[in-house]
């Protein structure tokens, strides 16, 4: 597993020797389907361009007030799942533009069967360990419509040299990623973050359940201040084996950082512990890939404390083939 987070700056690279087909803009919303993995590449790009109106659809169908002038982007590592493909076939009943975005499955063959344009990424590897050949594709055919804002295909060709960089401070016995690891070690893990990055702290929370087999938390800010502070209480033994990971990004607006600050200093003694963690880079998409990686590193060592097989994911393939006998 840790040598496959280590890829992720060379699957970025790749990225850019990929077709990437254009998808016309018109000026609508961009609907992205997908699950797991796959939908997170959607989760992404919505924080890095916050002035695009991008929509990530998790299920199998798209909301009923998909427009004319709408895209619908449908990406699925494998190709074969279930859910964006019926959002797929959903959009190209409804003649609205799309892109596909697999390494291969029926959802590749139904773009070249439909005349959609597609990416054929490399395949082979668990989904939630693609996420440079699932994001950058993504955001490379968005910048080049013009629907995200340019630069961010610039940031994204110097982010793999930044993270292989960074890398080696990620990992190892005497690394952050470990230590928290161990914090998080027969505890809770409670990721909070902007509402902004959210999808940040989510991701978080879902390598946390599949790699590590750990059962995770997440909430954003300022909403959690309306409702969940309250109950960061009860049952005190639960609450107490939480450990809280405060995501303290930058662009946050301040008021939201101070009310980290003051959220933090609100619930320190009903909790095992609290980590701020500031992420590194020179800019928002370098810092949220950091971020990410950072996470992948805590679930990845995490299992190692567990004794549990990162790769293994018996529940999640036990309830696809169940559901593939209905």
């Amino acid at each position: 597993m840790i040598e496959l987070i280590r890829q992720v700056p060379d699957q970025i690279e790749g990225s850019f020797r990929l077709e990437i087909p254009g998808i016309e803009p018109k000026g609508g919303r961009i609907y992205i389907c997908g699950m797991g993995g796959s939908a997170a590449s959607g989760d992404i790009i919505r924080a890095l361009a916050p002035e695009t109106p991008i929509e990530v659809v998790r299920d199998y169908s798209l909301p009923a007030f998909l427009g004319p002038n709408d895209a619908v982007v449908a990406v699925s590592y494998s190709g074969n799942t279930e859910e964006t493909l019926s959002a797929y076939r959903e959009a190209v009943n409804k003649g609205a533009a799309a892109l596909v975005i697999a390494s291969g499955g029926k959802l590749l063959e139904a773009a070249k069967r439909d005349g959609v344009p597609w990416v054929a990424i490399p395949g082979g590897l668990p989904p939630r360990c693609a996420l440079g050949w699932l994001m950058s594709p993504l955001l490379l055919a968005l910048a080049r419509a013009g629907a995200v804002p340019s630069r961010l295909e610039d940031d994204l060709r110097t982010a793999p040299d930044f993270l292989r960089g960074q890398l080696p401070s990620l990992e190892g016995p005497h690394s952050p990623t470990l230590d928290l690891a161990n914090k998080f070690y027969n505890r809770l893990p409670f990721i909070y973050a902007s509402t902004r990055f959210y999808p940040v702290a989510f991701r978080w929370c879902a390598q946390l359940n599949e790699n590590a087999k750990s059962i995770a938390h997440s909430a954003a800010l300022p909403e959690m201040d309306h409702n969940e502070v309250s109950g960061i209480v009860n049952p005190k033994a639960f609450v107490g084996e939480v450990w809280a990971v405060f995501l303290r990004f930058p662009e946050d607006y301040e008021r939201t950082s101070a009310r980290a600050d003051i959220t933090a200093e609100l619930i320190r003694d009903s909790v095992m512990g609290i980590t701020h963690l500031k992420p590194e880079g020179s800019c928002t998409l370098h810092r949220v890939l950091w971020t990410l990686i950072f996470g992948d590193m805590v679930s990845y060592y995490l299992a190692l404390a567990y004794k549990v097989d990162p790769f293994a994911i018996p529940r999640i393939d036990i309830l696809k083939e169940r559901l593939g006998k209905i």
